[in-house]
């Protein structure tokens, strides 16, 4: 048997239960995802992060992502796996932080780069800039004031199923060290002999990897994950792929999964889709190379 603890980050842009908020209440407050674990024998915990006190939206995110580096250290200290269930990919900055590694790699599964930046984009949508803030391009005083948090370098980091990019992100990638793994050929066409060359000359400068999947880097042909899903996403196996190719090469530090929004998902259909790509994620990242389980 072996430990992990999810932890519930229940905000959409700082605001609770709303939108992709509700998502990890769906998934974890009826004990969906702890149901499905429990058949693999898996000691699992659950905690979820305190409402924010800050009325900004801004100040509210960066406030979340100080309590969830908090909640990731302390089960990091007690050799459990944290296991980030949220609404919105920017928890990336409280996850980073609570691995306190300054040598660290991403692994991220996204239809999209989130690699805009408050100069770039034309929303002020500050999920599409996670990524980017991770990687040190913008927001590092309010990244700074996270706990133990140290930006990723762009060479680092590992950008799988992307394929709705806008122009000024494009020009972002062009310029920098992210290895992108595109996506847009649907399921069963992830580039695997790509991805594991990246990840093999990762691994030689890193400590261990943060796994990052937002949910709507799967095809939508397996549901909606949320709003923002588009066409030629990856299949369950690819992502399974993934998190093998990673867990063979260099420990799994901490995982995400985020943007499950349930009120686009025509008849709760990507919620089975959802709950298989966890458990096909947890597994390798729970063992070593040779198959054993581990503790991170």
């Amino acid at each position: 048997m072996t430990g992990l603890t999810l932890i519930c980050v229940p905000f959409h842009l700082g605001s609770k239960a709303v939108g992709m908020g509700k998502g990890p209440l769906e998934l974890l407050g009826d004990g969906a995802i702890p149901d499905r674990l429990q058949g693999a024998e898996y000691d699992i915990e659950m905690v979820q992060v305190g409402d924010p006190a800050e009325t900004n939206e801004i100040g509210r995110i960066f406030e979340l992502n100080r309590s969830l580096a908090g909640l990731v250290a302390a089960t990091r200290e007690m050799g459990r796996l944290p296991v980030v269930v949220a609404g919105n990919c920017n928890v990336c900055l409280g996850t980073i932080g609570g691995i306190g590694a300054p040598s660290v790699g991403i692994v991220w599964l996204d239809a999209h780069p989130d690699f805009q930046t408050p100069e770039t984009t034309d929303t002020g949508f500050i999920d599409g800039m996670g990524l980017a803030a991770a990687t040190g391009a913008c927001w590092s005083t309010l990244c700074d004031s996270i706990p133990g948090f140290h930006p990723v370098a762009e060479r680092n980091a590992i950008l799988v199923g992307v394929r709705d990019i806008d122009r000024a992100e494009q020009e972002r990638l062009d310029v920098a060290q992210v290895e992108v793994i595109k996506g847009g050929q649907g399921p069963g066409r992830l580039a695997l002999p790509d991805l594991k060359r990246a990840v093999a000359a990762m691994a030689d400068r890193v400590d261990g990897v943060y796994l990052h999947i937002d949910f709507d880097s799967v095809d939508p042909s397996l549901g909606s994950a949320n709003e923002y899903a588009a066409e030629g996403g990856l299949g369950i196996d690819d992502v399974e792929a993934v998190a093998r190719a990673v867990a063979e090469r260099t420990p799994v530090l901490a995982i995400s999964f985020t943007a499950y929004n349930p009120e686009v998902d025509r008849g709760h259909r990507f919620r089975a889709t959802a709950l298989e790509v966890v458990e096909g994620v947890i597994d390798p990242a729970l063992k070593d190379a040779a198959g054993r389980f581990s503790t991170v």
